[in-house]
């Protein structure tokens, strides 16, 4: 990329990085939106990868309902309730600290 910056006409520099600022501004958001503040936010497992069905692997907020009923909680319901082991198996996999307590088809 080639930018031709002129004296006193930042216009052009400005439109040529807003596109990789952006991208950069959105990820930014998304890293911090994980960070751990002492209250249960359901961005900690949303993105947890789940094996389904033996070989695909989803993001856990595509195949379960995620709560924060409390602030020392988060509940997930998958829509699917053969999907429970396979949840329970990717949050003690996971390098979150947690441990999942199974309640019939709650996690």
């Amino acid at each position: 990329m080639n930018i031709k910056i002129e004296e006193m006409n930042i216009k052009a520099f400005e439109n040529s990085v807003k596109p990789e600022m952006d991208g950069t501004l959105k990820h930014f958001e998304k890293d911090i939106a994980t960070i751990r503040t002492g209250k249960a936010q359901s961005s900690l497992v949303e993105d947890l990868k789940v094996e389904c069905y033996g070989t695909s692997l989803s993001n856990l907020k595509d195949i379960a309902s995620i709560a924060t009923p409390n602030t020392s909680l988060i509940t997930i319901q998958p829509w699917d309730s053969a999907l429970v082991p396979a949840i329970e198996k990717a949050l003690l996999n996971s390098q979150l600290g947690v441990t999942p307590q199974t309640d019939g088809t709650l996690s």
